[in-house]
């Protein structure tokens, strides 16, 4: 089994961890609509405000979105139907979840468990990547899936997030033409 990571940027950390080579997603902080992107590329979008989310996966270009950043996106009805509506894939990043601190990491872990649960359930793709921003925030596939274990997933669940859904994300890439 392949696993991938689409967001590090420590790809050599990444490959002596077992990663198999994947494009990096460019990460883009939507403030305003005007930020959505909409030229051809392999982007990964994250705001605080959830209608930017929601609106990005409507129109925009985004492969990939991050909610952690949202308010309430664990609830939010409308961010998991737009992402059914136009194929898009969730980006669960292991960095906030590790990098958090008492409280706020106990109130992160238990949302973006009943998220992954409603992703589970209503069929939502999504993959699981470090945001590695060294490498020391690397974690080994081993060791991803065991955190996203934690958040609720079996094995098998954990396991195709980090290699066959990643593998998809990659192969509509290519159809494409997008990566970077």
């Amino acid at each position: 089994m392949k696993c991938y990571d689409l967001s590090s940027c420590e790809k050599r950390a990444a490959a002596a961890l077992g990663y198999a080579p994947a494009p990096a997603a460019t990460s883009v902080v939507l403030r305003s609509r005007k930020d959505i992107p909409t030229q051809p590329g392999f982007f990964a979008v994250q705001s605080e405000n959830p209608d930017l989310l929601v609106e990005a996966c409507k129109r925009g270009t985004a492969t990939l979105v991050m909610p952690l950043d949202a308010r309430d996106y664990w609830r939010n009805n409308a961010l998991l139907q737009a992402a059914i509506d136009k194929n898009r894939v969730f980006e669960i990043p292991l960095r906030p979840l590790l990098h958090a601190h008492f409280v706020q990491r106990a109130k992160l872990l238990n949302q973006t468990r009943f998220f992954l649960k409603r992703c589970v359930k209503r069929g939502v793709a999504f993959v699981i990547t470090s945001r590695a921003e060294n490498e020391y925030d690397l974690k080994s596939p081993r060791e991803a899936i065991a955190i996203a274990q934690l958040l609720g997933l079996n094995f098998q669940q954990a396991q195709y997030a980090l290699s066959k859904q990643c593998e998809k994300v990659i192969e509509e890439l290519a159809e494409k033409g997008r990566t970077t």
